[in-house]
Order: structure tokens, then sequence, then C-alpha cells
């Protein structure tokens, strides 16, 4: 390492001056490597992605040589590097042989430990040192909140680029990076004209993040060229090796690739548009960047074409999967290497916060909750998230058949050869009878299940309760358009219908490229990607999740049953009285009973991560003692009662995201912003 930071410091030394552009140049761009993370969901909606990447950089860097992990790097933005490394060699004139050996000694352990970032509203460039190596593909992989991944191609301002300058970062890349085959690799510009015509059914996953990196490319230019134009330009300059995306349909484009070019590399160099980040990050500021990087591995996570909205639901209250995600990384950095990690979820709801967990190896996962529908909903969703591709085709079959020429279709002759299979109708039957039973005992936002409801449910064959989620569904989330009598039953039904048959035909195709997938580590798959190679985790744990010993990690249990000292990690989305109805006493009671609860719970050195509500956006009033800062005081007086004391690590961040930790915030503009407080405890008498 210190062989390469002199060979860069000489290198850069002209005229016996350090040129800061010069080293920064040759130690990160010619000789280390660079990065680039596309996330899900931008700065607007959340700062969590910008917490979870900076714990998995720290999860991720390894020492090139000794394959160690790197323990404490040194998170800095590419200007405050260069700012500081001009201040550090001021000392130095003339910079002579003897002058940069004695910076190399001084400073090359805080060198080899910086790692360059600079952020934008929903993307990160990382710059690592020659002598470390990050795995981007685990990253990926294991993450919430990152989409996609890949090499560096370029990244500037896009008042400052030019025609030259792309063609020039181009031939740089492929000289460093060579196409293998005979082959072209794939230039493709994300286009509102060409993708936003044709991706609004998952308009929802793309707002607020994919959406807002798309290029008007019909109003683009670089300098005083037409972005059409330069691209046509480009085709012409890398004729043999680039094969520039024709405008129109997307997918179109890209299987006329695939057909003209079978044995092509899995990557594909993106161009895209992303925004600065502005004071305080949250919002944008008004500096426009263009972003070109060379895909190499995209996240298709079977969790993330759900998210918030998994087959088996019961209720609005389910936090989304990526969130989930997320905090489970935020967490890593500090679980004990010395023993399985233990993660508790006491509101577990549809089982989110276990779905995450289970990813890892490592990790022993509980999941339970007071209502007795939770570990039916926990199951159920398992059963669809490890189906093989045969069995989702043929549920999707079944839940397929209750809709034909656009209709519901609930009664027909027997005889009928249109006429769906019987389990298919009389599960719908079914299910709609149990809603009205269940309508009687309904809250104003939910339904009320007993024991006996959850006993008559589980009686029932997977796919009847499928259609019975469905129905419920429509029924909860439609319920205000029926009071106002702007729509009706078949309309909501019909809507929750196809969104549930489009995300099972995205999970079949996954499936589908899933069948040849290729085991890269013990937590992580590859297989085909339409783009780049995808990634996901290898899920073996659900193994784990269905022998005897884990069943009663499902059972309803109260979170005051929690034992002493039995989890390292709490990570809970408990309610809050805004999608659920409960006596404000009985939640109030809820809350000062379940946080002392917790804490006691917790081993020493472990954390507390609960998401609460922050600000109401409906104009539903929320409860005093869910609010975060009441909640913050609550914890701290309590964690001393218990003989715990909270502490805060300390660790490094780039300053444009320093204000990227506890707590963290999370929009849900139509509803609510919640708060995420994450503390970490010890027991005083470990000191």
């Amino acid at each position: 390492m210190k062989e390469a930071l002199s060979k860069s410091f000489l290198n850069a030394c002209l005229d016996g001056e350090l040129k800061t552009d010069v080293f920064f140049r040759d130690w990160f761009l010619v000789n280390g490597s660079s990065y680039v993370f596309l996330f899900r969901k931008s700065a607007r909606i959340t700062n969590l992605q910008f917490a979870e990447f900076f714990s998995l950089l720290q999860m991720n860097l390894k020492d090139k040589a000794s394959g160690s992990p790197l323990t404490d790097p040194q998170f800095i933005t590419s200007q405050d590097f260069k700012v500081a490394l001009s201040q550090m060699c001021q000392e130095f004139s003339g910079f002579g042989a003897e002058e940069i050996r004695c910076v190399t000694e001084l400073f090359s352990d805080m060198l080899g430990r910086q790692i360059v970032c600079n952020g934008f509203h929903c993307s990160y460039i990382v710059y690592v040192p020659p002598h470390l190596e990050l795995d981007i593909l685990n990253m990926c992989a294991s993450s919430g909140y990152i989409h996609s991944c890949g090499h560096l191609v370029f990244a500037r301002n896009i008042n400052k680029v030019s025609e030259d300058f792309i063609k020039s970062r181009l031939e740089a890349h492929l000289k460093r990076y060579p196409v293998q085959t005979d082959s072209k690799v794939l230039f493709t510009v994300y286009t509102h004209e060409d993708f936003s015509k044709f991706d609004r059914a998952m308009s929802s996953d793309l707002r607020y993040g994919l959406d807002g990196v798309k290029i008007h490319i019909n109003k683009a230019f670089v300098g005083r060229t037409s972005l059409i134009n330069a691209l046509s330009n480009i085709r012409d300059r890398f004729e043999d090796e680039i094969e520039v995306s024709e405008a129109g349909f997307y997918k179109k484009s890209r299987r006329d690739y695939t057909e003209a070019h079978p044995d092509a590399e899995p990557r594909t160099l993106w161009l895209i548009c992303d925004a600065g980040l502005g004071p305080g990050s949250k919002y944008p500021n008004d500096e426009k960047y263009y972003v070109c990087y060379d895909q190499l591995y995209i996240n298709e996570n079977p969790f993330y074409l759900f998210d918030e909205d998994k087959p088996a639901w019961a209720s609005h209250t389910t936090i989304p999967h990526t969130m989930a995600g997320a905090l489970v990384n935020i967490s890593r950095p500090w679980w004990n290497s010395n023993r399985r990690t233990e993660i508790v979820d006491p509101f577990g709801g549809s089982g989110t916060v276990f779905f995450e967990a289970i990813k890892f190896q490592e990790v022993g996962a509980q999941s339970f909750d007071l209502s007795p529908i939770s570990s039916q909903l926990l199951r159920d969703n398992l059963r669809l998230f490890t189906a093989t591709k045969d069995e989702l085709e043929e549920l999707l079959n079944h839940i397929g058949s209750l809709i034909r020429d656009g209709r519901l279709v609930t009664s027909e002759p027997h005889f009928a050869k249109t006429q769906p299979p019987n389990e298919t109708i009389e599960g719908y039957e079914w299910a709609t009878g149990l809603l009205g039973k269940l309508h009687c005992k309904r809250r104003e936002t939910n339904y009320d299940f007993s024991p006996d409801d959850v006993a008559n449910l589980c009686q029932k064959s997977f796919l009847t309760r499928v259609i019975f989620y469905l129905v419920l569904k429509a029924a909860i989330r439609g319920s205000p358009e029926i009071q106002r009598q702007n729509s009706d039953w078949q309309a909501l039904f019909l809507d929750q219908h196809a969104n549930l048959i489009e995300r099972l035909e995205l999970l079949i195709d996954v499936r589908r490229r899933d069948i040849d997938s290729k085991l890269e580590t013990h937590d992580v798959l590859t297989f085909a990607g339409s783009y780049s190679r995808s990634c996901r985790p290898a899920l073996h744990a659900p193994q784990k999740a269905t022998d005897g010993n884990w069943a009663m990690d499902w059972a309803k249990r109260d979170v005051l049953e929690l034992k002493p000292n039995s989890c390292d990690v709490i990570i809970t989305d408990p309610p809050y009285g805004f999608n659920t109805d409960q006596d404000h006493l009985e939640l109030a009671t809820l809350f000062q009973n379940a946080v002392p609860s917790m804490l006691r719970a917790i081993r020493s050195g472990g954390q507390l991560i609960i998401c609460c509500p922050d600000h109401s956006y409906s104009g539903r009033t929320l409860p005093f003692y869910t609010d975060p800062r009441f909640l913050v005081h609550q914890v701290l007086g309590i964690a001393r009662q218990c003989g715990k004391e909270i502490l805060q690590p300390s660790y490094s961040l780039p300053a444009e995201v320093r204000n990227v930790r506890p707590p963290y915030y999370w929009e849900s503009e139509r509803a609510l912003r919640r708060r995420i407080l994450h503390f970490w405890m010890r027991d005083i008498t470990s000191i």
C-alpha cells in the first residue's frame, strides 16, 4: 500500500507542487476502483438508504492482500479529501523523493482508510483505494434500498459535460474493462420517453425514486449538442464495442440486442441524471449531474416485488420490506461476532422484519404478535416466497380464473367450458362469506379476528386463504369509496386482483430465471437478469423456520412475555393508533409496559430500533405517548431503571450526510412521517 501511495504522489508532483486532482485520479480512478449505487427511493422519502449504505460499506470493505475486513473506514467527500490533502502537504515544498517518503510514512495509515463518497439525491458514488476491495455483490443482494450497482464510467455536472468528454470516459472505461466476447456492450439512456409510457404499472415503486433519475431526452443537451445527436455520434465512434439502445419500447430494444448478441456479457452502460443533495439532504439542490455506470448487479429480492403488499395481509400497518431490510442492515456493524444474533419483532404482523432477518445465516429470528391471525399470515407468506415456479403458475391460473372478460366470475353453470375450477369459485364465495361474518365485529379501519375465525381460516386450502386475503384487501382499502358511493365491490376487487396478478407474474419471472442460479456466497444467489446479473439473498433460512423449534416463535404472544436478556436486536413497528382503532387507554398502557419489557430483553451490547409516528398529513391525531421525543425520554429513563445505559457510537460520515444519524425519517406524503429511533445499550455493571 505504501509503495502504491508513493507512486501516486510522485505521479501527482508537477514542478515541485502536488496536484490534488492528478493524485485523486491516479489513486482512485487509475489504480483504485469506483462504483455507483442507485437507490430505490430518493432522500425525499427517507434517509435510511444513506444510513444503510454506510453500514453496508463498513461490512464489505476488505484488504486485498490479507482478506481481512477494514474495521475503521473513514468516509469523506472528494472535495473534503482534496482540501485535506492540500492542507496536509503545504508543509512540504519542493516535493523531492525524500519529502514524498516522509508524507507516505506519516499519512499512509490515514489515507489508506479513507473512502471517498459523493452523494446524490438518489444515488451514491464510492471511490476505493487500490489496496482495498469492496464486495458490491453482497452489498446489493443484502440491501433494502440499493436497486443496482456497478463500475463508475463518469459523473459530472450537466453544464460541464461535452460530447468529447463522454467519448473519452467511455474509451477509458472500455480500456480498463474491455468487452470479453465478440459482442458489444449495451448503452442505454434511462429516458422518460422510452420507459415511462410502459412502466406505469409499477409507478408506486418508481415514484420519488427511479422516476427521478430519468432523462427527458428530447430536451437534453451535452454542451451545444443535443443528447440525441451525441448518442448518434457515440454509436458511430464505438460501432465495434457499444450498442446504443434504439428509441421506443425499452423491452423491445433489449430483446433486439439479446437476439443480436446472444453471447453478450451480463452488463449494461446506463446514463441517468441525478440531483445534488441540498441542505439537510431531504431535498435536492439546483445542480444536476449526468451519471454513467456499468451495471453489474441488480437487486431482485422477491420480497421487494410486493414490499408493503405481501399476499397474506390483514391491515394497513405493514412497513415496507425495503425499509425493514434497511433497519436490519443498519444494526449489523454492531452484531456480536462471537454468537448467533437473535433478532426479535414483538409486533410482528405479517412477518416483514422476520423475512428480512432470515436472509442471514448467522441470525436467529422471532416474530410474534397478539393478533391471532399473525402466525398464519407469516406462514402463508413464507409458503408463497419459497414456492417453485410451477406452484406459483398454478396459483396464478386459479386466481386469474376469477376474472373473465374484465368481470368477476362467481356463478355460472358447471357445464360451461369457461367455468373456473370449482375450488376457486368456492374459495371466493367462502371468503366473502367469512368477511360478512367479520363485518359485524369490524372497527373503523380493520377487522377483529377471533381464534375461532383464524381456526376456520387455517382449515381451508392455501388457495382459499390467498383469495380471502385478496377479498380482505379490497374491503379495507375500498371502504371509503364504498361509503362515498364512489365505487362498487366489483371495481374494488378487480383493482386488487390486477395488482396481485401483476406481482405474481413478476415473481414467476424471477423464479423462471432463478432456476439456473449460482450460489456466489453462503448468503447470495445470482442469476440471469435483463440488463446485468440479478442477485438476491439465498433464503436458505426458511428451512430452519419450518422446524418445530421455530414454530413456537410465531404463536400468539404478548410483548410482555419477552424473556430478560434473550435477544440482541429488537426491530419493531408497534401499533400507534393511526391505521388501527385501539382504545387510547389500552394503547397507552401497551406502550408504558412494552418499553420496559423490550429493554429488559436486550442483552448488553444490543440494540433497539423502533418506528414511531412523527407527523400526520391526513388530519388524524397522534397520541402524545407515541411521539418520538416522548419515547426517547421514556427509553432513557427506563433503561437506567433496568440497569442499562444508552450509548451513542461514533463513526465517520461524509460532511454532506452527517445528519444521517438517528432518528431517521420515512415519509408517506399522503399519511404520515415516521421517525425511526435507534438505541445502543449495555449493562451498567459491565463497565
